[in-house]
Parts: structure tokens; C-alpha cells; sequence
């Protein structure tokens, strides 16, 4: 069976399907970072801003952990990119 269908990877997918699922992931790549690079930069900006300072000090702790939460989102996406730019750099 496995020369009937050349194209496939060790798992049983054909090369388009691998393809189409690549294409998919570099879309979501592209609405989740712009989501949480708009986050990380509003967080920023609201420390640098002068009322970050008059807040408790368990909000500025909130904030500058979303702002971790922000950063650690966008390295793991990061490796959804470079996986999925390989498999479409792969296909051709």
C-alpha cells in the first residue's frame, strides 16, 4: 500500500494534506501574535505611563506578569511559525 502512495510522511498524511495543515497553522500564527503583541505593547505602555505608579502594588504584580505571559505566548508561537514555514518550504 505504502508504494501506491508515495507522497506520505511517517504518519499516513499525503503531502497536501501536510501542506493545507501548514497553511492553517501559519494562520493562526498570524491572528494569535498580533492578539498578544497588542497586549504586550498596552501593558508596556501602561507602565511607562504616570499612574502605573498610584495603583496597589498586587495590580502592578498582575501586570508585569501578564506582560511575562505575553512574552512567553509569543516565543512559543514563535515555534508554530518556524514549524510551519519548514513543512511549507518542505512542499516545494
Amino acid at each position: 500500500m505504502s508504494k501506491i502512495f508515495i507522497f506520505q510522511n511517517h504518519h499516513g498524511m499525503t503531502s497536501d494534506k501536510v501542506l493545507t495543515f501548514s497553511i492553517l497553522l501559519l494562520v493562526i500564527f498570524c491572528i494569535y501574535f498580533s492578539l498578544f503583541a497588542y497586549r504586550f505593547v498596552r501593558d508596556i505602555k501602561y507602565i511607562k505611563s504616570s499612574e502605573f505608579n498610584n495603583i496597589s502594588v498586587i495590580k502592578q504584580i498582575d501586570i508585569r506578569d501578564r506582560i511575562f505571559g505575553w512574552s512567553v505566548g509569543m516565543i512559543m508561537l514563535g515555534f508554530v511559525l518556524w514549524g510551519s514555514l519548514t513543512r511549507i518550504f518542505a512542499a516545494f
